[in-house]
């Protein structure tokens, strides 16, 4: 049985719907900082293949920023599960491949900067969007790509690092 497909108006009240019930409100542009090691982030992982069940924990794909050389994280400090699931929503249909939040790698910032990366709170294209920066840049695009692969595989094996799986993978109409 297929969905009916929304016609663009409907699709458009049905997103204005959706970010109406999220409280958080939009800061000015100029509100761009860098997080301190003692802050929390949120990774949402769009597919099942990211992440292992079975133990539990992330893997490095769940942590690569390609093609960008920039992971979208969620600044989560201070916010209760609940508002978590909820920002997941706002950026489901927003790329290919993300049509499901099957859910979230959560880390402190402390990770991050221990691999030299920065996380930039910008809060574009929604308010706490976060941005992972400073990956490795290298002119051999092989080293380049085995540094990232490196701090990705770091990342996921490191014991503080939380996967959290909701009880059925967040999908638009889904309710949280």
């Amino acid at each position: 049985m297929g969905f009916p497909r929304l016609s663009p108006i409907s699709w458009v009240g049905s997103l204005l719907s959706r970010l109406s019930r999220v409280s958080f409100r939009r800061r000015p542009q100029s509100s761009e900082h860098e997080l301190a090691s003692q802050e929390s982030v949120s990774r949402f992982i769009y597919s099942s293949s990211a992440f292992s069940r079975l133990h539990g924990r992330p893997k490095p794909a769940a942590f690569n920023p390609e093609p960008y050389q920039t992971l979208s994280v969620v600044h989560s400090t201070d916010l209760t599960e609940n508002d978590i699931w909820r920002i997941s929503k706002l950026t489901l249909g927003t790329q290919r491949g993300r049509e499901k939040v099957y859910g979230r790698a959560d880390l402190r910032v402390e990770k991050l900067i221990a691999q030299k990366l920065k996380a930039m709170r910008d809060d574009r294209p929604f308010e706490r969007h976060t941005s992972v920066i400073g990956w490795p840049k290298d002119t051999d695009p092989n080293q380049q790509k085995a540094d990232i692969k490196a701090i990705c595989l770091e990342l996921s094996h490191d014991p503080e690092v939380k996967l959290v799986l909701p009880q059925s993978p967040i999908t638009v109409v889904s309710e949280i």
